[in-house]
């Protein structure tokens, strides 16, 4: 199998105080939805946001310190990143105040869009509010500023933690108001979902657990699983598209899990459920972790599995996200497998489409759940091993030379920051460690910089027209007008 380095950002360009050279100069704001100006209902992560993983509502009375129902704060939510960035921005130098001078602005929705999320799978908001209208009230303010218009939002970088975050929640806004701006995504379907998307999003990682970044690390004696699988499963394909990657983790425990020898772990999580630190702990033990997409293209298992030393299995076509592509060498630190008889398992369909590993059929897509549009961020067509069958799998990684699991360890655990949000404490004297939030920052300095210069060099635009006014959606929040969420998310 060929490998490749990974191609990391280096001390030589990230000095110890984590600003890139490149970055020298800017100035980074954030606008949050909880300031007074927007005129929300009041919102506050640390006692309406707890974690179980995703985001839940209304926590228990003696919460914050967990308790019997394994809630955690929602800072260890998989959703958690927006939180995680608004933080990196306020510790670093480039942070200000002043949005006038900024380079780059972070649009801050987390705590209501938390809520929003929260009160969509949770069975709705319990406190007669409505998070959607809310959310849709903050946008209408934010776009009728000043600050907004003055480069029609192209200095502006929002954050959508979520798969359903995006057109799915609300097409005309993020496919036409904010399409310029820069986007934020755990998986590309979010802008490709939008009929003229453009190219400026950035796929950014899941943020990680608590026991995740506690274990990051850590040495491990002995890795005695070739290979590991526990996820959600199911071959319910009522709803059809949505549902197929689920179709395609049970096909392969069906035809894995079978397997008797003592070094594969292959299980749907629907029937063998475990607490997260023995999930962890038992990727912690394996080589390679398998890797097929979930529900939509990304999953938080990719970000668990980096930060576990556990060499990635991309399973595919159709395939799962990529994170952060543009800046890591996948092909260093992962396997690909391209697993011809995963494209049938939905009648046949898209199978042109996915006869090239390394195509990228888009075009047609229109919702994230379309897994004809489930394509990998990177060329793999050199590197994916071609089997006709899964079965196949497991003779085929044990047949990997030890030297290149070596060299592919080594390049991940280069590779692990980069799906962190934060610094470890014994990180921050160490120049050199780019994490996910640094990577961004980079970015948001990129797009706020080539926003001014195309101001300068080009004719003032006109504000783009509002579908409504602000305050009409505003004045229904404590109203009747009613949404449902789990229908228009999940």
């Amino acid at each position: 199998m060929r490998i490749l380095w990974v191609f990391i950002i280096g001390a030589s360009t990230w000095p110890q105080n984590g600003a890139a050279e490149p970055m020298q100069g800017c100035k980074l704001a954030i606008i949050d939805f909880k300031e007074p100006a927007f005129e929300l209902p009041p919102c506050d992560e640390d006692t309406r946001m707890v974690s179980n993983g995703g985001v839940v509502q209304n926590p228990p009375k003696d919460y914050p310190h967990g308790d019997a129902h394994g809630l955690e704060s929602h800072k260890y939510s998989q959703a958690a990143g927006p939180y995680w960035l608004a933080e990196a921005i306020r510790a670093s130098p480039l942070y200000t105040t002043d949005l006038d001078s900024a380079t780059a602005v972070l649009a801050d929705d987390y705590c209501h869009m938390s809520w929003l999320v929260a009160a969509a799978f949770g069975g709705g908001s319990h406190d007669g509010l409505d998070p959607l209208l809310m959310i849709q009230a903050g946008y209408q303010h934010l776009l009728s500023t000043a600050g907004f218009q003055k480069y029609q939002g192209r200095d502006f970088a929002f954050f959508a933690p979520h798969p359903l975050i995006g057109p799915h929640f609300d097409p005309t806004l993020y496919c036409e108001h904010l399409r310029s701006a820069t986007h934020l995504v755990v998986e590309a379907p979010q802008r490709l979902a939008c009929t003229n998307a453009s190219d400026n999003y950035l796929v950014v990682p899941y943020s990680s657990p608590k026991f995740a970044e506690e274990s990051v690390g850590q040495t491990v004696a002995t890795r005695d699983l070739t290979a590991f699988f526990m996820a959600s499963c199911t071959d319910d394909m009522t709803y059809k598209v949505k549902d197929f990657g689920m179709k395609m983790r049970l096909h392969m425990v069906q035809k894995l899990g079978a397997d008797p020898a003592p070094d594969m772990f292959v299980k749907c999580a629907n029937e063998h459920r475990m607490p997260y630190e023995e999930l962890q702990a038992h990727m912690h033990r394996s080589i390679f972790c398998l890797l097929p997409p979930g529900g939509t293209a990304s999953s938080r298992r990719l970000t668990d599995v980096v930060l576990s030393g556990c060499i990635p299995v991309f399973i595919g076509p159709p395939w799962h996200a990529m994170p952060l592509a543009r800046h890591l060498d996948y092909t260093a630190f992962a396997v690909f497998v391209n697993a011809h008889s995963m494209r049938f398992l939905y009648g046949g369909q898209g199978v042109g489409r996915w006869n090239n590993v390394e195509e990228s059929p888009f075009s047609n897509a229109t919702s994230v759940f379309e897994p004809v549009f489930w394509f990998p961020e990177v060329n793999v067509s050199q590197v994916a091993i071609d089997i006709k069958d899964i079965a196949e799998l497991p003779a085929k990684l044990r047949a990997i030379p030890a030297a290149d699991i070596r060299r592919m360890q080594s390049s991940l655990a280069e590779a692990q920051p980069f799906f962190r949000y934060r610094r470890k404490p014994e990180e921050e004297a160490h120049a050199g460690v780019v994490t996910a939030s640094d990577v961004i920052m980079e970015e948001m300095c990129r797009q706020g910089r080539m926003a001014q210069a195309r101001a300068a060099a080009a004719p003032a635009e006109q504000p783009a027209q509002l579908p409504h006014k602000h305050g009409h959606v505003k004045q229904h929040i404590h109203g009747t007008a009613r949404t449902t969420l789990k229908g228009m998310l999940g």
